[in-house]
């Protein structure tokens, strides 16, 4: 990888790093949720 695509690659590994934070802080929510609409 030449120096000059260096900053992009970090720029998209920070994107796709933020993405995978919120599906996986999401999917925690979920079972929670459900609980709490089983538990009425």
């Amino acid at each position: 990888m030449t120096d000059s695509l260096q900053p992009q690659f970090v720029e998209v590994l920070t994107l796709i790093k933020t993405a995978q934070q919120k599906v996986i802080a999401t999917a925690n929510q979920e079972p929670n949720k459900l609980y709490w609409c089983v538990d009425k």
